[in-house]
């Protein structure tokens, strides 16, 4: 009878103590693992093209290329030399991808209304993706050149060809696309396409170019992380050990 009684005081007493592990087991657990849904990204980015223009041989300029932000002679360019500077800073590191490439679009357009009369689309380079690997920033630095006469030649022809007055230009782009991964749909804005733009006016007898460069700053956005990380390994630990210490007093 003693057995028997110190046998049921025995089993009463594990399943007193079996939820209580259990417990400690799920607050251990709870208390080891940081659960992050949602989180405020703040971020920036910024682009500018670069340029040289390049020479043909002539009496008047001895070095052998003219910096930006000058007035050109159109009949002396030789080449023009592009150079894409593009930086994306966040405060968070975030995964997904970037992509990207330079095109060139060549634009023949009637002055009097600006309607277009000519357009045509050319790829400069080849599709370059990247991925974003926990990553809070990354750059993009890119240089291409410019055959000037090549399309120059397109536009004077065509005016010659059929007489009349025509406004040109060749847009040099680099074309920037981003998707990072876990954002909410209300905040796609950070998955951009978007474009850093240098014009080069044709069928003129001197030219300025324009750029149109890229900049945003502080932009915040809303991520869906769903992301489970580990913030101590003590309480991680402890977890197992209570959860150890309920199975065992389970099966028994």
């Amino acid at each position: 009878k003693t057995k028997k009684r110190n046998d049921y005081l025995k089993v009463i007493i594990l399943i007193i103590i079996f939820p209580l592990f259990v417990t400690l087991s799920f607050l251990c657990f709870k208390k080891s693992i940081i659960i992050q849904k949602e989180q405020n990204v703040s971020y920036q980015e910024y682009g500018n093209p670069n340029y040289k223009i390049y020479l043909k041989d002539n009496n008047y300029y001895k070095q052998d290329y003219l910096d930006k932000d000058m007035s050109y002679i159109a009949n002396l360019i030789d080449y023009i030399s592009i150079n894409y500077n593009y930086k994306f800073i966040s405060d968070t590191e975030l995964n997904g991808e970037y992509y990207y490439k330079i095109v060139a679009n060549l634009e023949i357009r009637n002055p009097k209304n600006n309607s277009l009369f000519y357009q045509e689309k050319y790829e400069l380079s080849e599709e370059k993706k990247f991925p974003i690997k926990n990553e809070k920033e990354y750059v993009i630095n890119e240089t291409i050149d410019i055959k000037y006469d090549n399309y120059n030649a397109i536009a004077n022809n065509f005016e010659a060809s059929y007489g009349v007055d025509t406004e040109s230009n060749l847009t040099v782009s680099l074309e920037l696309h981003r998707k990072v991964d876990g954002t909410l749909s209300s905040n796609s804005d950070i998955n951009s396409d978007n474009k850093i733009n240098l014009i080069i006016p044709l069928s003129e007898k001197t030219i300025n170019l324009k750029t149109e460069p890229l900049a945003m700053k502080n932009k915040n956005v809303v991520i869906s992380l769903n992301q489970y990380k580990i913030d101590d390994i003590k309480y991680l630990i402890s977890a197992l050990l209570f959860l150890g210490f309920a199975v065992t007093i389970f099966i028994y």
